[in-house]
């Protein structure tokens, strides 16, 4: 065979060998742009999910923590008459840590549970039998972040949003073991593990997600 067509034969065969390669690059960047559209699609799913109504309220819950009352007005605020005016104007100066768990439903998810439950007594005694806004009334070892933990000796005494993490943000109460643990002054997390004796039970509210 002549020098000349061996070369062009040598030319060919690199030809084909990089339009192989060129074809199947293009073959693996196709595939990449599929798994790319794919993984965005799930991301915007993901970011454009909803929220549990459990997850509202914990998160609602965490944002109010630091709120206080006036110095020198027991049980008055801006932020604390503002959620006892939701349950009516009797309810100012009244101790709120069931108004603090009532405002959560109504500004977190927009519905409302029974008034009667700013009291711990309605909130335990309508979980009980299952109405008011509420699902059941349980022990607390199967307690869920957006449940309600009702503490007392002797009977209902105060109340706190589970936010999770062995966590309660609890309003009307103290930032630590000093101080009125029913009748603070503000909005605080506390830790279930040390308030654990004190716990009654859990008043679940009837969530729908």
């Amino acid at each position: 065979m002549p020098f000349d067509s061996r070369s062009r034969a040598s030319v060919a065969a690199s030809r084909k060998r990089i339009r192989a390669r060129e074809v199947a690059l293009e073959r693996m960047l196709r595939a990449a742009r599929k798994l790319r559209v794919r993984r965005d699609r799930q991301l915007r799913a993901l970011k454009a999910k909803p929220k549990s109504e459990r997850a509202l309220v914990v998160a609602w819950a965490l944002k109010q923590v630091g709120t206080h009352e006036d110095a020198g007005r027991p049980n008055r605020g801006r932020r604390v008459d503002e959620w006892a005016d939701r349950i009516g104007a009797w309810m100012r100066g009244q101790p709120w840590c069931g108004s603090f768990c009532w405002n959560a439903w109504h500004e977190a998810l927009g519905r409302d549970l029974d008034r009667r439950t700013v009291s711990t007594v309605a909130i335990r005694d309508l979980a009980r039998a299952g109405q008011g806004g509420y699902r059941r009334w349980k022990p607390i070892s199967q307690v869920l972040p957006g449940d309600f933990i009702v503490y007392g000796t002797g009977g209902p005494q105060h109340v706190g949003i589970y936010v999770g993490g062995g966590r309660v943000v609890e309003g009307n109460t103290s930032p630590g073991t000093g101080g009125s643990q029913a009748d603070g002054g503000g909005v605080y997390i506390r830790s279930l593990a040390q308030r654990r004796s004190w716990v009654l039970g859990v008043a679940e509210p009837a969530y729908n997600s």
